[in-house]
């Protein structure tokens, strides 16, 4: 009974140190119990009131800065809470703000949809047509392709053709330019006098060379070598002194036999024989002047004793003959209108023709060069 009475006067000192009001009994039992616990414990426990009041201020003390703590967590809690608040009202701004944006672009993209749409129709057929058109170009540049094709063998051809015929026709060239021909040489290089009489018929040896184009006479070998078919003129002038039994004369040869002689008998005084010849000779024919046996001549520094030859012109071979219907074909080949034409334009047959213009001038027509 004392520890229920304890407790019972404990809760009410407790109640009273928060300040909390101790609610009456309308029980008359209840107030004389607790008047009688209070009059009790105040005369017999006094020593343990003021050690649980001690307890209930040091717990008092605790729980106020608890809940002191507690306050400012409070507050720090509602001042985190403002500012997400704030930020969340920001937020549905923007959410906001977006919306409006999404729901203008989604408008533009139907108008864009829209237009697009009526576009497509609209140009649907103009895409059939052009598809059409590009189909059909495919297949003519595929033709083209193939004519090309053919086009390039064909030329190819042509050209390997044309190759040949244009070495065949450089060979020509080289020949009509080694068919330039012409030389002159008198007998004494220095000095002056008689050359004979002898026994013999001498080949003289022409020492003073004047023109030699081509080379052809070769003043060691005292001959002179046709390098091309065709006919060549030949000339020799003679001057020798009178003498009753000594004449001055020479002849000219060709292949070791007599063509002509330049020849002159006469007691005193000097003679000036002369003669000459058209020949037609085949290359690697000879030609050669020798001293008419029991005759001489004189020669000084003026030269009056010379040997001369000259090419006219050359004369084809069966060969070049044959060349030069190829190279009519090659006319032909390139386009040339009728017989010779003027449409000769292509580089490669301008370059073959000037070949034929500088090897047979006399054949070549002047529409075609």
């Amino acid at each position: 009974m004392c520890v229920s009475t304890m407790k019972t006067a404990g809760a009410a000192l407790l109640m009273l140190c928060f300040g909390l009001p101790v609610v009456a009994d309308h029980d008359q039992d209840a107030n004389q119990t607790t008047t009688a616990a209070t009059d009790f414990t105040q005369q017999t426990y006094h020593p343990d009131v003021h050690a649980v009041l001690k307890e209930m201020s040091i717990l008092y003390k605790y729980t106020k800065s608890q809940m002191e703590a507690i306050e400012a967590r409070l507050k720090a809690s509602e001042g985190k809470a403002e500012s997400l608040e704030t930020r969340l009202r920001t937020s549905d701004k923007t959410v906001k703000d977006l919306k409006k944006l999404q729901k203008k672009q989604d408008e533009r993209a139907e108008s864009l949809e829209t237009r697009l749409s009526t576009k497509c129709e609209d140009s649907r057929g103009d895409i059939c047509d052009i598809y059409a058109g590009v189909k059909k170009c495919s297949e003519v540049i595929k033709q083209l392709q193939e004519r090309q094709q053919e086009q390039t063998g064909a030329i190819e051809a042509v050209g390997e053709r044309v190759n040949t015929t244009g070495s065949q026709v450089e060979e020509l060239r080289r020949a009509r330019e080694e068919g330039k021909v012409s030389f002159s040489a008198s007998l004494l290089a220095d000095g002056k006098g008689h050359t004979g009489p002898f026994h013999s018929a001498p080949t003289l040896v022409y020492k003073h060379v004047i023109t030699n184009i081509g080379s052809h006479y070769n003043p060691n070998t005292r001959i002179f070598t046709a390098p091309v078919r065709g006919v060549y003129y030949f000339l020799v002038f003679v001057h020798g002194g009178g003498k009753g039994t000594i004449s001055t004369g020479v002849g000219l040869y060709k292949n070791g036999e007599p063509v002509v002689i330049a020849f002159a008998h006469q007691p005193s005084h000097s003679v000036n024989p002369s003669n000459g010849a058209s020949l037609l000779l085949e290359v690697g024919d000879v030609v050669e002047v020798k001293l008419w046996r029991g005759s001489w001549v004189w020669d000084g520094p003026s030269h009056h004793t010379t040997f001369s030859g000259h090419l006219l012109f050359s004369r084809e071979s069966h060969q070049e003959c044959f060349l030069r219907s190829i190279l009519f074909s090659v006319k032909k080949l390139y386009g040339c209108n009728g017989y010779f034409g003027q449409d000769c334009q292509s580089a490669r047959f301008r370059w073959c023709t000037d070949l034929v213009h500088s090897t047979f001038l006399d054949y070549t027509p002047q529409s075609c060069r």
